[in-house]
C-alpha cells in the first residue's frame, strides 16, 4: 500500500483519537515521486485522510501544482485541489 513521510515545523498529535495538527511548514513526500509543500495541515490516521486550508504546491511525475487547498484520501488514491487550482502536466518523454 505504499508510503507517504512528511516533516513539519510543529505538531500536535492526540494518538488515541489518531489525530495530527500540522503546522510551521509542511513538506509532504510520497513513494510514488510526488511532493507538496504548505503551512499547515490535519492528518486523521485512522480515516487515512489528510487535508489543509492553507496555499499548496508540488510536483511530482506528471507536472506541477498549485492550490488554495487540498484533501488526500490514502485508500482512494485521490488528491483532491481546490480554489484557484493551477496545474502543468509534462508531456511523455517516450
Amino acid at each position: 500500500q505504499g508510503w507517504i513521510n512528511a516533516d513539519a515545523g510543529s505538531g500536535l498529535a492526540d494518538m488515541d483519537a489518531g489525530l495530527l495538527q500540522l503546522g510551521g511548514g509542511i513538506n509532504i513526500f510520497s513513494d510514488t515521486g510526488y511532493e507538496l509543500h504548505t503551512k499547515s495541515a490535519f492528518v486523521d490516521l485512522k480515516k487515512g485522510v489528510m487535508h489543509g486550508h492553507d496555499a499548496v504546491t508540488g510536483q511530482g511525475p506528471m507536472g506541477e501544482l498549485k492550490a488554495d487547498e487540498f484533501h488526500y484520501d490514502r485508500d482512494a488514491k485521490l488528491l483532491t485541489l481546490s480554489g484557484h487550482v493551477q496545474m502543468t502536466i509534462l508531456g511523455s518523454k517516450t
